[in-house]
């Protein structure tokens, strides 16, 4: 099969002018919905907008509650100050950062997992700069080359002229 050539032997060109098709009905459905949810919000502003306000409550209540509960539990020690609260001791660790990575790379070397973006930004880095190069020890890996297909994103000159009805007047030509 030649490059130019789909499966059913069209050639690029055709799909071209299929891609092009397509983005545009994407584009309409998409700016329509679009509209369509801009008008819902217009009508609806009221009603976004006490849902904010009665978020923002909810939040606060939510907060006050927490921080009763807390106290009470400091104060007497009751992990069930009210029917609907229980109070749950949770440990978090606590920790100098620096100093726990250290102590890890040391101890556990483990714990670090491999962060393959990373490297590849670093090895790209590396074959890039003599300097690295001749600072890090040799890194495996290589830079590989390929093929990759950019299409432009204004394709409109490639769609087909719109279909006019046989009893539909042709549109006069704009000088």
């Amino acid at each position: 099969m030649e490059p130019t050539k789909t499966d059913n032997g069209h050639d690029l060109s055709w799909a071209v002018g299929h891609l092009a098709q397509a983005r545009r009905d994407h584009a309409a459905l998409k700016s329509e919905l679009e509209w369509l949810r801009a008008e819902w919000e217009r009508a609806n502003e009221r009603l976004i907008a006490d849902l904010e306000a009665a978020e923002t409550v909810k939040d606060e209540y939510d907060r006050i509650v927490r921080d009763m509960s807390a106290a009470t539990y400091e104060e007497t020690g009751e992990k069930k100050p009210h029917p609907a609260i229980e109070i749950k001791i949770v440990e978090s660790p606590l920790f100098d950062t620096p100093l726990a990575e250290d102590w890890a790379r040391r101890n556990m070397p483990g714990l670090f997992v491999f962060n393959s973006k990373a490297y590849g930004q670093i090895l790209r880095a590396y074959h890039e700069s003599k300097t690295l190069a001749g600072v890090l020890p040799t890194m495996p890996g290589q830079m590989i080359a390929e093929a990759k297909a950019y299409v432009s994103a204004n394709l409109s000159s490639y769609l087909p002229a719109p279909m006019i009805a046989e009893d539909e007047p042709i549109p006069a030509a704009q000088s």
